[in-house]
């Protein structure tokens, strides 16, 4: 009998381990961004004016996002009153992005260029990555055929 509660004690300590998350925290660590950018996190792929259902405040590169979602979601991480769009799959859990913002202007327009990018933690924008591989070899192949 005591062996029987011992069983089903660990089985319901498993169960309890193997439930996903139900919230994320996206925790962004990238050079180059000034101290107080306000970071913002927007539904992407809509072709809507979709309102953030994120912000978070830079502070020595770093910020951090914490909400829920439903299931995973195409983001744009954007940085405010910047030409900054950087499209990644969130889900809930542990994810990480880390790489170098690069700052050019355009007349008045500020632009930022994510260098090396790489989210971390999110199976989901590694399969959305690996779907999407080929558009940058078209791009490279689109790139040489009009450089001519």
């Amino acid at each position: 009998m005591k062996n029987g509660f011992y069983f089903l004690g660990g089985l319901l300590l498993l169960a309890g381990a193997c439930t996903a998350p139900d919230s994320y925290r996206l925790v962004g660590n990238l050079s180059g961004l000034a101290d107080g950018t306000r970071m913002l996190l927007v539904p992407a792929a809509t072709h809507k004016q979709e309102k953030p259902i994120g912000e978070a405040v830079v502070e020595d590169g770093k910020f951090v996002f914490e909400g829920q979602l439903p299931e995973p979601r195409l983001l744009n991480l954007q940085a405010e009153g910047k030409q900054l769009y950087y499209a990644f799959m969130l889900e809930n859990g542990e994810v990480t992005i880390t790489g170098e913002a690069v700052s050019t202007t355009d007349g008045d327009r500020e632009m930022v260029t994510l260098n090396k990018a790489v989210v971390t933690g999110s199976k989901a924008d590694r399969e959305f990555r690996e779907k999407i591989a080929f558009r940058q070899e078209l791009d490279k192949a689109y790139t040489r055929l009009h450089q001519k």
